[in-house]
């Protein structure tokens, strides 16, 4: 099964980003009136790289949209086959 890469990077972005709310809601949970445990720091440190990674992968998205992606001189084409 072949996917498009904009797409398939698409939605593991939208998903990335909907992970990282899910943590953020965790920690926000764990941390009323509790001492720093285990779980929360995992959550933290889980949070802090998915929001890391974000740009990146964002970055990443926009190289697979370049200008020649439909056109070959006047013709469209494959980026694996030319």
């Amino acid at each position: 099964m072949f996917r498009e890469p904009v797409s398939l990077i698409d939605e593991t972005l939208d998903n990335l980003r909907l992970l990282a709310e899910l943590f953020s809601d965790e920690i926000d949970t764990m941390t009323h009136g509790v001492a720093q445990t285990p779980s929360i720091h995992r959550c933290r440190e889980a949070r802090s790289a998915i929001v890391a990674l974000l740009p990146k992968l964002q970055a990443a998205r926009e190289t697979q949209r370049s200008p020649l992606a439909g056109q070959h001189q006047g013709r469209p084409f494959c980026l694996d086959c030319d």
